[in-house]
C-alpha cells in the first residue's frame, strides 16, 4: 500500500460523516479532526485499491489494512490510525453501514507509556535564570518559560493567550485548552511579577504602532507561532545542553511533577493541565515514585543493607 500524500483524495460521504459527528457532537479540536481525515484517507484508499465496499469490512479486512501500514510506520503512528479507525467503524455500526463485528483488540496494540522526562526544580530555575537582560526578547522569553513552568499550560495555550485572558488582580489566567474547553489557571506571583514586567515594558516595543489582543508577540509584532515559541524554549534551553529533552511539553511535565511531589492532590492537577481524564494525569504518579523512591532510600535507616 502507497503513502503517498493523500492531499487530491476525496473522503467518502460515510467518512465526511462521521468527521462532521466527532467535531459537532464530540467537540474534537480542528487539529485532531484533521488527523482522523488522514487517517482514513488512508484506509478508503486501500479498500478502494483491494475493491472492498465499506459494508464489507471485517476484522480479517482490518488485520490486512494494518500489516501493509506497518511498513515505514513507527509504532506510535499505528497507534493513533488504530483509534481513528476503531472510531469510524463503531460510528458505522451505531449507522448500521457494517454489521460484521470487527474486533481490533489483537490489531496494532497501544504503545506502552514513556514517562516522560522531568528536570528537578533546581534544573528548571537554571533554565529560567539563564535568561536575563532588559531587552524586550529577554523580557519576553524569560516570561514564556515562566508562564509555561508556572501554569503547566500547553504551548498552544500560550500562543493563544489574549491580554484580556488575564486578571492580574486576582492573580489568574483564563485559557482555551484543547476541544474549545476554557479553564481558570492560577498564575504564581514569580509568574505574574514576570509576565507584567513583560507586558508593560517589552511588548510595547515590540508591537510598535501595529494591534495585537494576544500577549507574545514576536520581534515584528506579529502574534507568536507555536513554532517560535518552540525555538525560544529550544534555544535557551541549548545554551545550558539541555536542548535534546526539553521542549515546551517538557516545561508541562515539570510542572504537574513538581505540584505532585509537593503535596498537591491529583485532581488538582488534572484541572490545571485541563485533562479530561484522571487517567492522563496519573502518568506524573508514576515520575513522582521515582522521586519518592530515591527520597526513601537516603532517607530510611532501613532502605539498605549496610555495613556494620
Amino acid at each position: 500500500m502507497t503513502t503517498e500524500s493523500t492531499k487530491n483524495e476525496y473522503l467518502s460521504e460515510s467518512a465526511t460523516s462521521y468527521l462532521a459527528y466527532v467535531s459537532v457532537t464530540k467537540g474534537r479540536a480542528k487539529n485532531t479532526v484533521m488527523a482522523y481525515a488522514q487517517d482514513l484517507l488512508l484506509f478508503e484508499r486501500y479498500l478502494r485499491d483491494q475493491k472492498i465496499e465499506v459494508e464489507e469490512v471485517d476484522t480479517f479486512i482490518v488485520s490486512s489494512f494494518f500489516n501493509e501500514l506497518k511498513i515505514g510506520y513507527m509504532p506510535s503512528s499505528l497507534s493513533r490510525v488504530r483509534s481513528s479507525i476503531n472510531g469510524y467503524l463503531k460510528f458505522l455500526a451505531s449507522e448500521g453501514t457494517i454489521t460484521k463485528t470487527v474486533d481490533l483488540g489483537g490489531i496494532i496494540r497501544a504503545p506502552s507509556q514513556a514517562l516522560p522526562k522531568v528536570f528537578s526544580v533546581v534544573e528548571v530555575l537554571e533554565l529560567i535564570e539563564s535568561v536575563d537582560g532588559d531587552d524586550p526578547k529577554n523580557l519576553r522569553d524569560r516570561a514564556i518559560l515562566e508562564v509555561l513552568y508556572g501554569t503547566g499550560m500547553r504551548i498552544s495555550e500560550l500562543c493563544n493567550l489574549r491580554l484580556d485572558d488575564i486578571d492580574f488582580d486576582d492573580k489568574v489566567a483564563q485559557v482555551l485548552g484543547k476541544g474549545s474547553k476554557e479553564r481558570v489557571v492560577p498564575l504564581g506571583e514569580q509568574a505574574r511579577t514576570t509576565l507584567l514586567n513583560y507586558i508593560n515594558t517589552a511588548r510595547p516595543k515590540l508591537v510598535k504602532d501595529r494591534r495585537s489582543k494576544y500577549v507574545f508577540v514576536n520581534l515584528r509584532g506579529g502574534s507568536l507561532s507555536r513554532q517560535g515559541a518552540w525555538l525560544i524554549v529550544k534555544s535557551t534551553a541549548s545554551k545550558l545542553g539541555m536542548a535534546a529533552q526539553m521542549t515546551p511539553h517538557t516545561l508541562r511535565h515539570c510542572c504537574a511533577t513538581h505540584m505532585l511531589e509537593g503535596g498537591a492532590d491529583l485532581r488538582v492537577v488534572q484541572e490545571l493541565l485541563g485533562h479530561s481524564s484522571l487517567t492522563t494525569t496519573q502518568i506524573y504518579t508514576k515520575v513522582s515514585l521515582g522521586y519518592l523512591q530515591e527520597v526513601y532510600i537516603t532517607a530510611h535507616p532501613r532502605s539498605m543493607i549496610r555495613k556494620s
